[in-house]
């Protein structure tokens, strides 16, 4: 294979890094999106969840015996309560930055490129309220 001179060389090696780039953060992109759903969820069943991991640890790590374990359970309880209320606003958050962004973006795109991005942030917009939502009978939900 015949040697390339110094320049291609840089430049074929700047090309394979930005395509590797550009894959790995269209990757990174569509994971995060999912990821950032699941993690703004806010169910009771998180709660619970939390609730069971915390308590297993302590049992196990500290050796608590079960009145011990009872007596922090509200605690543990009031713990897990506000952690959860503490990432679904940071969800709100969230939420609402990209909703301001999304916005200033499409105004300056062409009409035409303006109406598929709109269609698609709404689609996702759609998607990410009601995981966001699901308990949207509670009228406080993103006040806090």
């Amino acid at each position: 294979m015949p040697m390339l001179p110094s320049g291609k060389i840089g430049t074929a090696f700047v090309g394979v890094f930005l395509i590797g780039a550009l894959s790995g953060g269209l990757v990174t992109w569509g994971f995060t999106d999912r990821q950032l759903s699941k993690f703004m969820s806010n169910t009771n069943d998180q709660e619970t969840v939390m609730i069971e991991r915390i308590n297993k640890k302590y049992v196990h790590d500290y050796n608590l015996s079960p009145e011990e374990l009872a007596r922090i359970q509200p605690l543990i309880q009031a713990m897990a309560h506000h952690t959860t209320q503490t990432r679904h606003q940071f969800a709100v958050d969230i939420i609402t930055a990209y909703e301001d962004y999304h916005s200033r973006i499409a105004a300056q795109l062409d009409p035409n490129h303006r109406d598929a991005y709109q269609k698609a942030i709404d689609k996702r917009d759609k998607e990410l309220r009601t995981m966001l939502l699901i308990d949207a009978g509670t009228p406080d939900q993103g006040q806090k």
